[in-house]
């Protein structure tokens, strides 16, 4: 059973009281829906995505999604999700229809897929490779990537300007973030912030500036 929690205004999922013969699901990130009426989780170690309504945590519907799924992310029209598949090297595609989740397609990427951004107009999805050090651009009409983008090592979360114009992507090896021309679909340059294990980006609504959080490690005292 799945069971929601509000607290500090923030809504929190968690997996309670789950029968010994349930395979355990670790859901490790979610997309919320339009009207905070539904919302779907990526659950890592179970291989699935589940759709939850909000309301009482109801899992409406279970599918499975690849092996080892590790992100998620919802297009502008509020009801296509996509799913970094680690383990499979893949991307899938889902709809959320009258309380389901319809496959809509699935691409092959290789090389550890993680973070995801579409953009604004939904035809394009970036697509972080960890273990490649590039960013895939695929074009989900086609379900194939049409572009590979060089950024620093160790590419994991993404984030686009409202614009689609420029793509942040946290680069973990570098302890930075390097800033994509989506239109020229190059890397324009690497910001080092000295960050280790950086996490999710979110970009400003002009555009200008990106924030995110990282990961410091400090020895005791004395």
């Amino acid at each position: 059973r799945w069971l929601h929690t509000a607290w500090a205004g923030v809504v929190c999922l968690v997996a309670a009281s789950v029968a010994a013969a349930e395979v355990d699901r670790s859901p490790v990130d979610l997309v919320l829906g339009p009207g905070d009426a539904w919302l779907v989780t990526a659950n890592q170690t179970s291989d699935t995505i589940s759709l939850v309504r909000v309301d009482d945590g109801a899992v409406l519907h279970e599918v499975r999604a690849g092996e080892h799924p590790t992100a998620i992310t919802l297009a502008p029209d509020g009801h296509t999700v996509a799913v970094a598949c680690r383990d499979s090297g893949e991307v899938h595609v889902f709809r959320v229809q009258e309380d389901q989740l319809a496959p809509a397609g699935t691409t092959f990427v290789g090389y550890h897929p993680h973070g995801l951004a579409f953009s604004p107009d939904g035809k394009l999805l970036y697509v972080a490779l960890a273990a490649k050090d590039q960013v895939a651009v695929i074009d989900l009409a086609k379900r194939e990537a049409v572009r590979h983008i060089n950024v620093g090592r160790w590419p994991r979360y993404l984030a686009l300007s409202p614009d689609g114009k420029r793509l942040a992507v946290g680069v973990n090896g570098d302890r930075g973030i390097s800033v994509v021309d989506t239109d020229l679909g190059e890397e324009l340059y690497l910001e080092n912030v000295r960050g280790m294990n950086i996490g999710h980006l979110v970009s400003s609504r002009d555009g200008r500036h990106v924030y995110f959080p990282w990961m410091t490690y400090r020895r005791p005292s004395g």
